[in-house]
């Protein structure tokens, strides 16, 4: 695996890119293509949020992780694979291993994570370009 790019941290990516209404519901600051197949998408998980936070916990709610890993296949989907903003979208599969284990532990600070994504099949048809 390749050493992930430099990814920005400092805002999220428009609401449209992630298909969200709102903007304080976008979780992904940043997108880049590696090699191949190969994408990273920068995010970050705030502290406590309305919709994926139920409670108040010391660990960061893993369903807020798998909301941010949704939208990245979207952000990457329209700004690396350029797919135009308008087309449906069917999202099939999504597979994601956390490769630290305190990753979500920290009851002070929003979480800032890079997300590896590899495109497991690409058909010509699938993908406008």
């Amino acid at each position: 695996m390749e050493e992930p790019p430099y990814l920005a941290f400092d805002q999220t990516v428009p609401r449209k890119y992630a298909h969200r209404a709102g903007v304080s519901e976008v979780f992904v600051t940043d997108s880049a293509s590696g090699v191949e197949n190969e994408f990273f998408a920068g995010l970050q998980i705030p502290r406590s949020h309305v919709l994926w936070g139920d409670r108040p916990s010391k660990w960061h709610d893993p369903l807020a992780l798998v909301e941010a890993c949704r939208q990245a296949t979207f952000v990457i989907g329209h700004r690396q694979l350029r797919i135009p903003i308008g087309p449906v979208f069917v999202l099939r599969d999504i597979f994601f291993e956390v490769e630290t284990g305190d990753l979500l532990a920290d009851e002070m600070s929003p979480l800032d994570a890079v997300a590896r994504m590899v495109l497991d099949r690409q058909d010509s048809a699938d993908v406008m370009a």
